[in-house]
């Protein structure tokens, strides 16, 4: 068992624990991404990304709650993708071409901060490049 992504026959697959840990790495990026980019412009929303304990097992639910919160400053970032492949089932459902498009400029508004291996987010973002030059959706299988 495990997590895959597929569009046409572009094909991303990986058991759910190396999964887990990238999106736990896009998380972090993000958060450090965004830390930087508002500096001290917006206290409570800056105060709130640092109390997200990034080794914490509720990482996943405390980006999701801060990013309902502060929807707008997180999306003026440019980093709403991550939310996207965030929160989305691990067994079904579906990127559409336009949310293809938005994940893929998120991971590269935020790879600088992406400390992992990014052989497995280039990987991964082969399928929503080709769900985008195809307008073909993205199935989650």
């Amino acid at each position: 068992m495990g997590f895959t992504i597929a569009c046409l026959e572009e094909i991303f697959s990986l058991p759910y624990s190396m999964w887990n840990s990238i999106r736990a790495n896009l998380i972090i990026a993000c958060l450090q991404y965004t830390t930087k980019k508002i500096g001290k412009k917006q206290p409570a929303f800056l105060s709130e990304l640092k109390l997200i304990d990034t080794t914490s097992s509720e990482l996943f639910v405390s980006f999701i709650e801060l990013y309902k919160k502060y929807t707008s400053q997180f999306e003026q970032l440019g980093v709403k993708g991550i939310y996207l492949l965030i929160n989305k089932s691990d067994c079904e459902g579906s990127y559409n071409q336009e949310e293809s498009r938005i994940i893929i400029d998120s991971v590269h508004t935020i790879s600088d901060y992406y400390t992992s291996d990014q052989n497995d987010l280039v990987e991964l973002l082969k399928v929503f490049q080709k769900s985008k030059e195809t307008n073909q959706v993205v199935l989650i299988e």
